[in-house]
C-alpha cells in the first residue's frame, strides 16, 4: 500500500492495529485531538527537536480543553444575546406604536359595528314577530284541516273494515265448503283404496295357503322351513348338519332338523401316513 500524504486517515496495518489514531502525526498540525483505535482521546505533541507524536490525553487535560472551549462559546453567546436585546427593544417600540394605532382603529370600528348591529337587530325582531304571527295562524288552520281529515279517514276506514270483514267471512264459508267437499271425496277415495288393498291381500293370502296345501317342491338350493312352511335358501353345508357329532353315534342312525333328514355314514379316507382310515360323516337323505 502507498502511504497517503496529508492529514488523512490511513488504512495500513501499522496504523489500524495501534492504539493511537490512524493518522500520521508528522502530516497533521500540532495540538490536534482525535479519537484513537482504543476509544480514548489522543493529542499531537512536539518534542524539543520538533518531532511530532501522538500522546494519550488524561481526564484532567480533556476537561480543561472542554472548559476552555465552553468559555469561548459563552462569551460569543453573551455578545449575541446583547445584540438581540437591543434589536428587540427597537422592535418593541415600533410594535407598541403600531398597537396603539390599531387599538384606536378597532375602537372606532367596534362603535360603528355596534350601531349597525342594533339597527339590524331591531329590524330582525320586527320581521320575526310578523313571521311568528303568520306561523301561528298557519298552524291553527293546519290543525283544523288535519282534524277534519282524521275524522273523514276514520269514517272511511270503518266502512272499509266492515266490507273487508264481510268479504273474509264469505271467503271462509266458501273455503270450508270446498274443504268439506274435498275431505269427503278423499275419504271415499281412501275407502275405495283400502277395499281394493284388502281384496288383493285376501287373494294373495289364499294363493299362499293353496301353495302350502299343495306343497310345491322347493328348488335344489332351497329347503322348506317346518315352522312357516315356506321355501328358504340353504345356508352352508357345515351350518346345516345336526349339532350331534357322528363319531359318537352308530352307523345308520337318522336325525332330523329344519334342513332335512340326516344319516350317519362311514367313509374310507386316504392320504394318511399310516394308510386309509374309516371316518363317520353326516349324509342328507331328504
Amino acid at each position: 500500500m502507498v502511504k497517503q500524504t496529508g492529514c488523512i486517515q490511513q488504512t495500513d496495518k501499522k496504523y489500524t492495529e495501534r492504539p493511537s489514531p490512524p493518522y500520521a502525526a508528522q502530516e497533521c498540525s500540532e495540538g490536534l485531538i482525535k479519537m484513537g483505535n482504543d476509544g480514548h482521546q489522543w493529542q499531537i505533541v512536539a518534542n524539543k527537536n520538533g518531532i511530532k507524536r501522538w500522546k494519550k490525553m488524561t481526564a484532567s487535560a480533556s476537561t480543561k480543553s472542554r472548559k476552555a472551549s465552553k468559555s469561548r462559546k459563552t462569551r460569543k453567546v453573551s455578545k449575541s444575546r446583547k445584540v438581540r436585546k437591543a434589536s428587540k427593544s427597537r422592535k418593541t417600540r415600533k410594535a407598541s406604536k403600531s398597537r396603539k394605532t390599531r387599538k384606536v382603529r378597532k375602537v372606532s370600528k367596534s362603535r360603528k359595528v355596534r350601531k349597525s348591529r342594533k339597527v339590524s337587530k331591531s329590524r330582525k325582531v320586527r320581521k320575526s314577530r310578523k313571521a311568528s304571527k303568520s306561523r301561528k295562524v298557519r298552524k291553527v288552520r293546519k290543525a283544523s284541516k288535519s282534524r277534519k281529515v282524521r275524522k273523514s279517514r276514520k269514517a272511511s276506514k270503518s266502512r272499509k273494515v266492515r266490507k273487508s270483514r264481510k268479504v273474509r267471512k264469505s271467503r271462509k264459508v266458501r273455503k270450508t265448503r270446498k274443504v268439506s267437499k274435498s275431505r269427503k271425496a278423499s275419504k271415499s277415495r281412501k275407502v275405495r283404496k283400502t277395499r281394493k288393498v284388502s281384496k288383493s291381500r285376501k287373494a294373495s293370502n289364499t294363493r299362499k295357503e293353496k301353495a302350502r296345501k299343495e306343497k310345491v317342491p322347493c328348488k335344489e338350493d332351497q329347503y322348506r322351513d317346518p315352522e312357516t312352511g315356506r321355501c328358504k335358501k340353504r345356508p352352508n353345508i357345515l351350518n346345516q348338519v345336526p349339532e350331534e357329532s357322528p363319531a359318537t353315534l352308530s352307523v345308520g342312525t337318522i336325525r332330523e332338523n329344519k334342513f332335512g333328514q340326516w344319516k350317519v355314514v362311514e367313509k374310507e379316507v386316504h392320504g394318511r401316513a399310516w394308510g386309509p382310515e374309516m371316518v363317520k360323516e353326516w349324509q342328507r337323505i331328504a
